[in-house]
């Protein structure tokens, strides 16, 4: 599918905030709400619109820290790779955790050495 000026704005304005109305995202790009619609729906149809995400505030949910885990595997086929995460690129994996306390962390750096990750999927 073949995007223009108008579908780029477009994307960014909901790649900013997916929850705009039609006619804010239609203000902004210099369009109306119908012509602005119609692109959305084609966008959506062509497969360039995935679907849509909330962004989730950690401190609301009571998640007081932020960790960064380091995982280093022998392990590199695709079938292990798939089942762990989809993340994983090369032989190093690096996941954002956010969490309520640091007894958590223990207990997920726990399940990873004892290979038992498939908990948290």
């Amino acid at each position: 599918m073949r995007l223009d000026a108008t579908d780029r704005k477009i994307l960014a304005e909901l790649q900013i905030d997916s929850s705009q109305s039609l006619d804010e995202i239609a203000k902004k790009v210099g369009s109306s709400k119908t012509p602005v619609w119609n692109r959305i729906r084609k966008m959506r149809e062509g497969g360039v619109i995935k679907g849509q995400s909330a962004v989730l505030d950690p401190d609301a949910l009571g998640l007081e820290a932020c960790f960064f885990v380091l995982i280093r595997t022998a392990e590199h086929d695709a079938e292990w790779q798939n089942s762990f995460l989809h993340l994983l690129v090369g032989p190093v994996l690096m996941l954002v955790v956010p969490m309520k306390v640091y007894l958590q962390l223990v207990v997920l750096v726990e399940m990873l050495r004892l290979n038992l990750i498939f908990i948290l999927l």
